[in-house]
């Protein structure tokens, strides 16, 4: 996606969702170290959107988005790491310790509970956190699968009902919330 027609989205998204306020830019070295914290380069729509803004702290469905300046963004921070944690904690109680194998044993038997879990379930620990709504709901990349641009799948899960919806990238979430944003504008005119 071209800088420009990416900004424009960005753009767009703020004028649908409201506010006035938004954090500068990231700075790259704080990207950087990120990437660094995560153990995998981050998406390129992802990077892409901190170099326009570090974050988004009210951002759609009652979410915060994390941005690279982690002293900026603290409590939900904090929040993603005990959701992970229960949701860890959870997860061995019902299934036992998570080895590798154990691991992905469950995330390629899918849930029948969950039609968007059907044929993977995602082991939450184990993913790139970057979005909560601190009432354990999440937003995170699944590292295992890149497309050929370098893009991970995005997540939008709970604690209490599992996987919502997954994008193929991060701008496909910002794409699908804009949508859903508009929508909501339309409908109540």
């Amino acid at each position: 996606m071209e800088d420009e027609t990416y900004r424009a989205l960005v753009d767009d998204l703020r004028a649908a969702l409201g506010g006035d306020e938004w954090p500068l830019a990231a700075r790259v070295g704080d990207i950087d170290e990120c990437e660094r914290r995560a153990g995998v380069p981050m998406s390129p729509s992802y990077r892409a959107f901190l170099l326009i803004q570090d974050g988004w702290p009210d951002y759609a469905n009652g979410f915060t988005i994390v941005g690279a300046d982690s002293a900026k963004y603290e409590a939900a921070l904090r929040d993603i790491g005990e959701t992970v944690d229960i949701e860890r904690d959870e997860w061995r109680q019902t299934f036992g310790e998570d080895t590798p194998e154990a691991v992905a044993r469950y995330e390629q038997e899918g849930s029948a509970l969950n039609r968007l879990e059907a044929d993977y379930s995602p082991y939450v620990p184990h993913k790139i956190c970057f979005g909560t709504d601190f009432n354990g709901g999440l937003l995170f990349f699944d590292p295992k699968g890149r497309n050929a641009r370098g893009e991970m799948r995005v997540f939008r899960w709970y604690v209490d009902s599992g996987t919502q919806a997954i994008f193929e990238s991060f701008a496909d979430m910002l794409r699908a919330d804009l949508a859903d944003a508009q929508a909501e504008k339309s409908d109540a005119r």
